[in-house]
């Protein structure tokens, strides 16, 4: 898993991907279908996914290791979290749920899920009752009193009952803002009589044993790319077979009929509550595809495309930062086409001109080093900072190119780590042979001669 190389090693159990397409209106029912038969009926954690020991691909020092943040997270918004109104003075606080902060001392969770009856325990101090069904307070541990024990989900996600349901659970009252010293508003948490499926009584915890696990990821495919067959209405039930198709049929990338289509889909098509949605399910990473059309340093308006998407994926991975996610970025369509016959490649084509012509090959590769500088960047934005763990180089590419293919890899692979280095970053390769015989003998002579190797 190291040298000039990021690739997922073999292990037992398995780093383990879900692969969804597309997020919408039956995303939901779409993961819970999945997950649940994934993980055997728990669809947000199963202790399957939880590496053991200290094998490489467990190692809680690999980028691809899912290090959930130390927080209770409302699981109808997972972008706020447990919390205490401050006031400074060192007296009890009301609990409340406010904007998630892993770093702030008032919302880190000190009491392992599933642990049995207990102190719930953020930071040093503990949530308390009041003796009824009203407001929940942050006191001083003490051992000898009732009002301080709870239960949590053993799962990670449910309900926090106060020692057993029948003296209540806690609950956020949507309708009773709280504003702290600081002024930022947040919602009460107060306890309430237990009752199952109440979305005010749902929460995620750190799951047991996700501090080195395997991560749990979905493709956001449709977005950034249009395919054909993710959207059929639209697309392949009207005989549009790519995006170039689609962008013509509203009069090309400088009519503002498709600008403004495009536009309304990037804005559209991603949400935080879909990103809610996922996060509920125990989603920890997602794959975005991008086209080379992304980047102004490639972009040339005779592609066909519409530009400007940026701004977008920016915004959706400070989403993404808020609820404690990550994000691979996959760089999905290359100038002419790395693939024959291929939506995902933004213009069907009978010839793959990425590995015929000269001038798309150096296109292509200078989009992997914007897509680099891009990563470079998101990394030093407060918003958007250690949210990218990743890159994909080039997906599916046709395997008739193999020769051309390695060479790809060899010349960037080496560039790519100069600026992206393996212990902070995954660079994942594209193969398309089958079965995987050709790849699979080649990547290790190039690991062997990456850095760290001798010869």
């Amino acid at each position: 898993c190291d040298g000039a190389l990021s690739a997922l090693c073999t292990s037992d159990p398995p780093v383990a991907m879900a692969t969804i397409v597309g997020a919408g209106a039956a995303l939901a029912r779409t993961i819970a279908a999945l997950l649940i038969f994934a993980t055997g009926g728990n669809g947000y954690w199963d202790s399957s996914l939880a590496c053991a020991g200290a094998q490489a691909p467990c190692s809680s020092a690999m980028p691809w290791s899912n290090d959930e943040d130390p927080v209770v997270r409302w699981a109808a918004h997972p972008s706020l979290c447990l919390s205490a109104t401050l006031n400074g003075a060192g007296e009890a606080a009301l609990l409340v749920v406010r904007p998630c902060n892993a770093s702030a001392p008032e919302q880190r969770l000190t009491s392992p899920a599933g642990a049995g009856p207990g102190p719930l325990k953020l930071g040093n101090r503990c949530v308390s009752g009041t003796g009824n069904r009203g407001a929940l307070l942050l006191r001083e541990c003490d051992v000898d009193t009732a009002q301080q024990v709870f239960e949590l989900p053993a799962s990670g996600h449910g309900r926090i009952a106060a020692g057993t349901e029948a003296s209540g659970c806690l609950a956020v009252r949507e309708t009773t803002a709280a504003t702290s010293a600081q002024g930022a508003s947040s919602f009460l948490v107060a306890l309430a009589d237990c009752s199952e499926g109440s979305q005010e009584q749902a929460f995620l915890l750190p799951r047991p044993g996700v501090a080195q696990s395997a991560f749990v990821g979905v493709n956001l495919g449709g977005w950034l790319i249009l395919e054909s067959w993710m959207w059929p209405a639209e697309m392949e039930s009207q005989g549009i077979r790519d995006e170039f198709s689609l962008i013509a049929k509203y009069g090309g990338p400088s009519d503002g009929r498709a600008q403004t289509f495009m536009h309304r889909h990037w804005d559209t098509f991603v949400r935080p509550e879909h990103l809610d949605t996922l996060k509920r399910f125990g989603v920890t990473h997602v794959r975005i595809p991008l086209g080379f059309w992304l980047f102004d340093s490639v972009y040339h308006e005779s592609d066909g495309f519409v530009s400007g998407a940026e701004p977008y994926l920016a915004r959706a991975l400070g989403w993404l930062r808020e609820r404690g996610m990550k994000a691979i970025l996959d760089l999905h369509a290359m100038p002419g086409g790395q693939a024959t016959d291929s939506s995902f490649t933004g213009h069907v084509s009978d010839t793959a001109e990425f590995f015929h012509l000269a001038a798309h090959g150096a296109r292509g590769r200078e989009a992997v080093r914007s897509l680099v500088d891009l990563v470079i960047r998101y990394d030093t934005e407060p918003q958007t900072s250690g949210v990218v763990v990743g890159i994909e180089l080039l997906n599916e590419p046709n395997n008739r190119y193999f020769e051309s293919i390695q060479e790809f890899y060899s010349e960037m692979i080496p560039e790519v780590r100069a600026s992206l280095p393996a212990e902070r970053y995954m660079v994942l390769l594209g193969f398309m042979d089958s079965p995987h015989s050709a790849s699979a003998q080649w990547l290790p002579g190039e690991k062997r001669s990456g850095p760290g190797h001798p010869g």
